[in-house]
């Protein structure tokens, strides 16, 4: 609980919490830990988050991945995208605005389309 406090991240309302989504044009889905309004070290205005909560040692790649597939998934919603990687020894928060979440998506999206051509 006091890493998560150190993280000086609000969480708003509405939000969804383990939302599951599917995409069938892509054939693909997944469940979001939360898509709600964030407000990150004292900013003023709430900004609309889709957000990953890990337990890993860092924030890597595969994770904005996951979090572009999300995006996508979820029809572009959101303005920012956030790991959140919270450990019982420490915690931190990688963000990514939404071009960069489109970047994120659109590999996860060409993964996808590979992997069903290989299926056919």
């Amino acid at each position: 609980e006091e890493n998560w406090k150190a993280l000086k991240l609000e969480v708003g309302y509405p939000r969804l919490i383990e939302h599951q989504f599917v995409d069938d044009a892509e054939r693909y889905g997944g469940t979001i830990d939360f898509d709600a309004p964030t407000r990150y070290m004292g900013e003023q205005g709430w900004v609309k988050t889709l957000g990953d909560l890990k337990s890993s040692k860092a924030i890597y790649d595969s994770h904005w991945m996951q979090l572009g597939g999300y995006y996508v998934g979820m029809k572009k919603r959101q303005d920012r995208g956030m790991v959140i990687r919270v450990r019982e020894d420490d915690a931190e928060i990688g963000m990514a605005e939404k071009d960069e979440m489109e970047e994120w998506g659109n590999k996860f999206i060409d993964l996808v389309r590979k992997y069903h051509a290989t299926k056919v």
